[in-house]
């Protein structure tokens, strides 16, 4: 018998042309050609080479870079800021330009400890230039030393002293 069957189609009510949604699950039914297919593979691949799958820096080190242009930081500072020592920068750069992944949980908590610092400096403050001044003043409390010179340095425990600082400051 020479019937043909018809394909499950799924058909929208509302479509004046009666466009199919989409297709039944089948294995058979190819939705994208082949060259959509390597296009995306390629794509991938290519997210992949970079470190990041949409090929720039993660949320977090986007927010250190935001950091960075707002204290007016060099790239090393930054590095320091975020942990890494002279014998990481190759790493460092890798994370902050999208070209490696984030790890761990350092950098992650690093990166936490300085959004708060940043949120209390600016309800402190609400101006940049007098917070980048107050970041790198001495300060007797912090046995005449700078905040900032405090967090470049690397040292969580001294990026911890600076948000207890900062917070006692501003009275959080």
């Amino acid at each position: 018998m020479g019937m043909k069957k018809e394909r499950p189609t799924a058909r929208t009510g509302s479509s004046p042309k009666g466009k199919y949604v989409g297709l039944f699950r089948n294995p058979r039914i190819r939705t994208r050609s082949s060259a959509a297919r390597v296009s995306e593979a390629v794509q991938t691949q290519s997210r992949a080479a970079l470190g990041s799958p949409s090929g720039r820096p993660p949320g977090p080190i986007q927010f250190a870079l935001k950091l960075a242009d707002f204290w007016r930081l060099s790239q090393d500072d930054l590095a320091g800021l975020l942990g890494f020592g002279p014998g990481d920068t190759a790493h460092a750069g890798a994370l902050l330009t999208g070209r490696a992944e984030l790890h761990g949980r350092d950098v992650r908590d690093r990166v936490a400890h300085l959004f708060r610092i940043r949120e209390s400096l600016h309800s402190l403050f609400r101006d940049l230039k007098v917070e980048n001044e107050w970041l790198r003043e001495p300060h007797e409390l912090l046995e005449g030393k700078s905040p900032m010179s405090l967090m470049v340095g690397g040292s969580m425990e001294d990026l911890l002293l600076v948000r207890e600082y900062v917070d006692e400051v501003a009275g959080s």
